[in-house]
């Protein structure tokens, strides 16, 4: 059994990243082909078809000769179900599209937080340990903020 019973559980900045962009995201359930075997496919298909025995030698040239690839013959197959072309039902669902739009991360907010005589902050319910000397009398105060997974504490 799963720790979340099978609910979707979702980072703080994924779901952030999600509201910035403006899409709903659509979960597929595991070992369900009726709901993804579409896109496991096509990976399928890609990695049977293009990158087997293929060199690799670097990002640029891989997508380089992706594209090429995709131009002789992907592309312009007809798909084994639909007997669509790829890149005609590309054309005909490009007005659907929404535009791609850079995420670009909030600025960290500073806070400030009281030291206690132990020389320790309380965040977030724990406790972190500060250097000798910081808790200066009442009132000492430092500046945290985080980044990534790691907290960064200043001086005011």
């Amino acid at each position: 059994m799963s720790e979340n019973s099978g609910d979707i559980v979702l980072t703080d900045a994924f779901r952030k990243y999600t509201r910035a962009q403006g899409f709903d995201l659509y979960f597929c359930r595991k070992a369900d082909p009726q709901s993804k075997g579409k896109i496991e496919n096509v990976v399928k298909y890609v990695k049977q078809n293009f990158l087997y025995n293929r060199a690799y030698h670097n990002i640029e040239t891989l997508n380089d000769e992706a594209l090429g690839w995709l131009g002789r013959t992907a592309n312009s197959l007809p798909h084994g179900t639909t007997q669509k072309e790829p890149c005609t039902e590309f054309n005909i669902e490009r007005s659907f599209l929404k535009p791609y739009r850079a995420h670009v991360d909030p600025v960290a907010t500073i806070a400030t937080y009281t030291v206690r005589k132990d020389n320790a902050i309380s965040y977030k319910g724990n406790f972190y340990s500060l250097p000798l000397g910081t808790y200066k009398g009442k009132g000492s105060l430092v500046a945290l903020r985080v980044e990534g997974t790691s907290l960064i504490i200043t001086d005011p």
